[in-house]
């Protein structure tokens, strides 16, 4: 028997795509101006430097 695989409704694909993408630019433009980005680590904000 074919296990079923649930798949996600299309906006919901098309959010997802556009957070990755967002984030993808904001580490970019981080990056790019040496500026430290803050993240979350073992439930702490942490300071990453570029």
């Amino acid at each position: 028997m074919k296990k079923k695989t649930k798949r996600l409704p299309l906006i919901a694909s098309k959010a997802i795509k556009a957070m990755r993408s967002a984030v993808a630019e904001v580490v970019e433009e981080h990056r790019r101006l040496g500026i430290p980005l803050a993240v979350w680590r073992n439930g702490k904000v942490v300071l990453q430097q570029p």
